[in-house]
């Protein structure tokens, strides 16, 4: 069933449509080919929104006759837990997807670009198409979800660029949901149009794509700058980082940073980015106890039940930290 978030990228793209077909029927001298094509548009983006809408009100009403009542599942005690992956993974991902299914990771997020230099117009780019492909397909065989990674920012091209390659992409890899990495290139860019402006392009370009939307930031992400693209999409992952740099407890630090996202931000499905990388030195702290501590502070915090860590070469790199998350779905119990 399309989210509230689907709806309304359906709803803005239907009215972009509306605009469109007016402009052409004032501008095009009567031409049929260009009428035609204009009809054409605002009729599936008609159709697309009043089909999500109809759905959502039989679900709401109840099952139709033969249809079997269905029962919701209860959320799991325990969490869902992934970890981003990017470049390293992506040469050789078969070690790496072996070792996060012996760890009971359930999801890889995988980055599919790096552009967090970029604040000018820059051209939306994959890594490499083929090895994201081969990577995904590996993973799903191994029971994985696989989610999708990428760079955002506000320019006009960018966002029409990334859509026209990511949207065919995740249907057909089958990507369990596509999720904007909003820090400096989306809060620092440079001559783009307005936060506001962009979150409605987003809403309209990327109103055909099936599967979830959401997006990661900083801890103490600028409010006004992107709660405009939270709006318009399904969920959100705060980068709740307590490291041996970061200044913040694990204890109580991750907790406080998801608190403080769900205040400003508010309406959406809230999950945690946490750290796997500068855990060993943290003053007060072990290493283990760190990371267990920092894993607390975010599952006690209301309706948290997925957390990401970054990254997944910190998990495999450190005996530990592997040994702790590993725990998290076996038969040990997290250690004070």
């Amino acid at each position: 069933m399309a989210t509230d978030a689907q709806i309304e990228r359906l709803r803005l793209a239907y009215e972009a449509q509306c605009r469109a077909k007016e402009a052409a029927e004032a501008e095009s001298g009567g031409d049929p080919a260009t009428l035609e094509h204009a009809t054409g548009e605002w009729e599936a983006a008609r159709d697309a929104y009043q089909d999500a809408q109809e759905e959502v009100m039989t679900h709401r009403d109840g099952p139709t006759c033969g249809e079997e009542e269905s029962t919701a599942p209860q959320r799991e005690t325990q969490p869902t837990v992934g970890a981003w992956c990017g470049a390293t993974f992506l040469a050789d991902p078969g070690p790496t997807i072996e070792a996060a299914v012996r760890l009971g990771l359930r999801r890889l997020d995988l980055m599919i670009n790096e552009l967090s230099k970029a604040r000018k117009a820059t051209p939306f780019e994959l890594r490499d198409e083929e090895r994201i492909e081969r990577a995904v397909e590996q993973a799903q065989d191994r029971g994985l979800q696989v989610h999708f990674t990428s760079w955002i920012m506000p320019h006009r091209t960018f966002i029409a660029r990334a859509a026209d390659t990511l949207i065919p992409l995740c249907q057909r890899l089958r990507i369990a949901s596509l999720l904007w990495d909003a820090e400096e290139p989306w809060t620092q860019a440079e001559g783009a149009q307005s936060y506001e402006s962009a979150a409605r392009q987003i809403a309209s370009d990327f109103a055909p794509l099936r599967c979830r939307m959401g997006v990661t930031g900083i801890g103490y992400a600028n409010v006004a700058k992107l709660k405009p693209l939270i709006r318009v999409c399904d969920y959100m992952v705060p980068q709740a980082y307590s490291t041996t740099s970061s200044g913040i407890d694990p204890r109580t630090g991750p907790g406080r940073l998801i608190r403080r996202w769900r205040e400003s931000f508010g309406g959406v499905e809230v999950c945690a980015g946490l750290a796997a990388y500068r855990q060993d030195g943290i003053p007060g702290y072990t290493e283990a106890l760190a990371l267990q501590s920092a894993l607390r502070s975010v599952l006690a915090e209301r309706d948290v039940d997925t957390v990401v860590y970054w990254h997944v070469n910190d998990l495999l790199r450190s005996s530990v930290a592997a040994k702790v998350v590993g725990a998290i779905h076996g038969p040990a119990p997290l250690v004070a």
